[in-house]
């Protein structure tokens, strides 16, 4: 009799379990096909709930983080010392087309076992997709450079610098910082995350990243590459670069332990100067002809330019003979984009006349130059505070009475 009823006991428990995972495989098939063309429910990227939002609904949604996140300051604690730093320094941006991908993906898996898995933890709780980020690798370097030499005592990391042509060494010394591997893991973790806080960083002991023989071997290589001008063969254009002029491009970073060389495009176009113009056609939007009460397009204009980043990472890696490849640039506004707008005619006028000469009026044109030419797409907001801006004297405005306070005259700029 026992022994019938532990196998009916067992029997009972097989059918329950055998219930429960036939439901979760229902749950699991039954979630696929309804979100079949969305992001699965309980999925979030830097703290936004995506599930259920459809590929471009969840692109609006991050490209509207994206832009809020490129504006936010991120700040970090290292003992008493308080640091920040804005996410332009280092290029940072959210790749918002990837990050929809990876959330799409989230909790789809080719595994069954993953997959129901996946179905009953996401009603637990949600599945958290990191933000995919573009960043400069070396501008992140600098950034982490000058938070050691904020929060360090006596720590020297290993460089070089440049006198003109001439390369000094900068010999390291050991002393007491942040952890340099720490403080660019907690950076990187808070911008995957979407987070303006970065956390604490460890202070104590450091030896410095980059040893003498790092720095003697980095110099060694920068001696080199000053010792004769170099050439960019751009189109059918020549230019030359002294080596008084290449030595104003370089810079260093460290990555791990190297002393690396790069140069900043920046100042290489600023070192090719006029002749690199000369090869160049910049993009130009199209515009808009006005004819009377006709209007017209005018056609977009293609950009040719040099394409510069791989000539900097040429003569960082010491050659000294380089062709520099063209690139065609399109420009932000395109012919079809103009005409597809159908702007034809005038359509409206409105004149306001104001006696000659007095301070306003140079406001009023002031303004009005600044606003001529803007094109409010279809479904879009003007707002003329935000083409404006600020109005400033640097920015030629000027002191004209306006309605104060009390509803009487009070001069102010603008």
């Amino acid at each position: 009799m026992t022994r019938a009823w532990a196998d009916q006991r067992n029997a009972m428990i097989a059918l329950a379990l055998a219930s429960a995972l036939l439901l979760v495989v229902l749950v699991a098939i039954g979630e696929r096909v309804a979100h079949r063309d969305q992001v699965l429910p309980g999925v979030k990227v830097a703290g936004v709930n995506l599930g259920g939002s459809t590929e471009q609904e969840a692109l609006a949604t991050l490209t509207v983080l994206g832009n809020r996140l490129r504006h936010q300051t991120i700040h970090a604690r290292a003992g008493d010392h308080d640091l920040s730093f804005d996410p332009a320094v280092i290029g940072y941006d959210v790749n918002a087309v990837a990050t929809v991908r990876a959330a799409r993906r989230a909790g789809r898996s080719a595994n069954p076992a993953n997959e129901l898995a996946g179905t009953l933890l996401r009603n637990l709780r949600p599945d958290h997709v990191g933000l995919v980020v573009r960043y400069d690798v070396t501008k992140l370097g600098a950034l982490i450079d000058g938070w050691v030499g904020a929060t360090g005592k006596g720590l020297i990391d290993g460089g070089i610098r440049f006198e003109g042509t001439q390369v000094a060494e900068i010999r390291p010394r050991a002393g007491i910082g942040i952890d340099r591997a720490d403080a660019e893991r907690r950076v990187l973790n808070a911008l995957h995350a979407g987070s303006t806080d970065v956390g604490t960083l460890r202070i104590g002991p450091t030896t410095p990243s980059v040893g003498l023989a790092e720095v003697r071997r980095a110099a060694r290589q920068a001696r080199a590459l000053l010792v004769t001008p170099v050439t960019v063969v751009a189109g059918n254009a020549t230019l030359g670069l002294t080596p008084a002029q290449v030595a104003a491009t370089l810079r260093t970073h460290i990555s791990g332990s190297r002393l690396l060389l790069r140069v900043d495009e920046g100042a290489l176009r600023a070192a090719l100067g006029a002749p690199l113009t000369a090869v160049e056609t910049p993009p130009a939007d199209a515009t808009f002809a006005i004819d009377g009460i006709t209007v017209s397009v005018v056609p977009a204009v293609t950009g040719v330019m040099v394409n510069l980043l791989p000539v900097g990472t040429a003569i960082a890696a010491g050659r000294h003979t380089i062709r520099a490849p063209l690139r065609t640039t399109e420009p932000a506004r395109t012919t079809a984009w103009a005409t597809k707008l159908n702007i034809t005619e005038l359509v409206a006028t409105y004149t306001t006349n104001h006696p000659c000469c007095q301070p306003r009026i140079n406001n009023i044109h002031r303004a009005a130059d600044t606003i001529n030419g803007t094109i409010v797409e279809p479904g879009a907001t003007f707002s003329l505070n935000g083409v404006l801006g600020p109005r400033t004297v640097e920015k030629g405005y000027v002191l004209a009475p306006g309605i104060g306070a009390n509803l009487e005259f009070e001069d102010s700029v603008g």
